[in-house]
């Protein structure tokens, strides 16, 4: 699955666009690499989201099958490391 996808499926972010965006900017890491928003990812791999003072690092625990309501979000990652923010980014 696409990291844009994947952060927009589990309400990181709340657009695949601003995933997209976050990516182009080197601001998502996967495994402490930028990526692309079309890089593949996969369970087990070390993620990292920086928007604006909002830092969340977490490890990819599963993928979505379908659509993920916000109650589940957090079943498919498992939170390694945050700064300032108790949420999905706005």
């Amino acid at each position: 699955m696409r990291i844009d996808v994947f952060l927009k499926k589990v309400c990181v972010v709340k657009s695949r666009s601003l995933a997209a965006k976050l990516c182009d900017e080197g601001k998502v890491l996967i495994d402490g690499r930028p990526a692309k928003s079309s890089k593949e990812v996969k369970v087990g791999d070390e993620v990292s989201v920086t928007h604006g003072p909002h830092e969340l690092a977490f490890c990819v625990l599963a993928l979505p099958e379908g659509n993920v309501s916000k109650a589940q979000a957090t079943s498919y990652y498992r939170v390694t490391g945050q700064t300032q923010v108790s949420g999905p980014f706005d």
